[in-house]
């Protein structure tokens, strides 16, 4: 497909959480509807039928109401057990729901309210998350456990559109949105571009996350997915409602924008961090909070040890000086090792380059005279990738007593066109130590690194 002609975007906040407004050209009965603060239901403990979740738990569990109607008198042995087996679950799961509410709440709130009950029916209530609009719980987004306000987006390159949604969408979800988008194109377009054909391509995941995103009959069913809609039913109608208008921003140009973008984007408090912010600035959501200290584990390590690795073969470098290092196939082999380090999350912009990790490579000695002219050699080390790289990994893992030691793997995987040479990889960022913590002080920056190894090209 050629693509030529206008490029433009378009971005609104959504307050889907807050409870959307959805006009009945969205809904499944024609009907206006509005979507609800978030929660999830029974059948997201259950997991899905290739990856099952907590045993106990079974996927397509609705309310009791809804769920008796197979039962009727005459109905199949089988359909009337089954629905029993899913009313046992609401009954058996009832009481943990309103604990884990009560915990999500803050501990402010017990149960789920009725109204987020009656909001999300057929969907019986396992996880409320809140509800940002009262004073039951917290009125603040950041403090919320999951997204009330999300990013959505309209990308356009001619003829084809790109509808960014910050959630996993279902394939029949995701037919859905491309038809409305497609209708609201032609019609738009017919008084500028002319009515001609559209390409639409909805991609999920972007700019954030929000659970999933199904049809009101998925949603319906309570399996997987449906459980993990977190807005209700009218979750669809309201990413389409947005996506449309966002549509119509970007065929019919206007340099003020959208009224939706106007409306929902004023309703987000800015909370963005001044870029001259202290590394440690203080976080005051539920789930900003960190540990008070940062304890060594294994007390006899350092923050920035080793404690795992694979590298660390003895052999000689290209100088015939004896160092220690293993040798590591470009493209085939991955490189791993395991740091004690600070909480993470301590660290709200990792020192000195904005990442976690690193790998250098060694560039050659250079010689350096100093006052006495006397020579020396120094090492020195160029940044060949960092934790953005898509062939590094950091995975984050809690040690010792209560959690409150941390360790970091880093994994990279060296791409087939780096050059050869002596690498390294390291770990940077702030730590707490429990001398720290009695004296009240600061955390201090650390840093650490594996022993060398050498990455050769593959041999063809």
């Amino acid at each position: 497909m050629n693509i030529a002609g206008a490029v433009r975007h378009a971005h609104g906040w959504l307050p889907v959480g807050r409870g959307v407004a959805v006009d009945g050209r969205f809904t499944i009965d024609g009907k206006p509807g509005r979507t609800s603060s978030p929660a999830k239901g029974y059948s997201f403990a259950a997991g899905t039928t290739d990856g099952p979740g907590q045993d106990g738990f079974l996927q397509g569990v609705t309310l009791a109401g809804e769920s008796a109607e197979g039962a009727e008198e005459g109905a199949d042995t089988a359909v009337v057990d089954e629905t029993r087996r899913y009313e046992t679950q609401v009954k058996r799961w009832g009481f943990a729901a309103a604990v884990a509410s009560w915990a999500l709440s803050g501990f402010k709130r017990w149960g789920v309210p009725t109204r987020v009950k009656e909001a999300h029916a057929p969907k019986p209530v396992l996880l409320h998350f809140g509800d940002v609009n009262t004073s039951e719980v917290h009125t603040r987004e950041d403090q919320s456990w999951v997204a009330v306000d999300v990013p959505v987006q309209m990308l356009r390159i001619g003829r084809l559109l790109v509808a960014c949604v910050p959630a996993e969408v279902t394939t029949t979800a995701g037919a859905r949105l491309t038809r409305w988008i497609k209708e609201t194109a032609r019609a738009a377009a017919s008084s500028s571009d002319g009515d001609e054909h559209w390409e639409v391509i909805v991609t999920g995941l972007a700019n954030g996350y929000a659970g999933y995103v199904t049809t009101p009959e998925e949603y319906a069913a309570q399996r997987y997915e449906g459980a993990s809609t977190l807005y209700g039913q009218n979750t669809l109608g309201a990413y389409a409602q947005c996506l449309c208008e966002l549509t119509k921003d970007v065929i019919i140009h206007s340099e003020g924008g959208s009224e939706l973008q106007r409306v929902t984007t004023a309703l987000i408090t800015d909370t963005a961090v001044d870029d001259d912010t202290h590394a440690t600035t203080e976080r005051n959501g539920l789930q900003g909070g960190v540990p008070p200290l940062d304890l060594r584990w294994p007390p006899w390590k350092s923050f920035g040890a080793v404690l795992e690795s694979n590298v660390g073969a003895r052999g000689k470098d290209s100088e015939d000086r004896e160092c220690v290092y293993s040798e590591m196939t470009a493209g085939r082999d991955e490189v791993s090792a395991t740091f004690l380090c600070g909480r993470p999350r301590r660290d709200t912009r990792p020192p000195p380059f904005g990442t976690y990790m690193l790998v250098e490579r060694l560039r050659e000695r250079r010689q350096i005279r100093d006052e006495t002219d006397e020579s020396d050699l120094k090492d020195e080390w160029e940044i060949v990738a960092t934790d953005d790289d898509l062939n590094t990994f950091v995975e984050y893992s809690s040690a010792g007593p209560c959690g409150f030691g941390s360790r970091l793997t880093l994994r990279w995987r060296p791409p087939e066109n780096v050059p050869s040479g002596m690498y390294r990889v390291g770990v940077r960022g702030v730590a707490r130590g429990i001398r720290k913590f009695v004296k009240n002080e600061s955390p201090g920056a650390y840093e650490g690194y594996s022993e060398r190894f050498l990455v050769v090209r593959p041999t063809k």
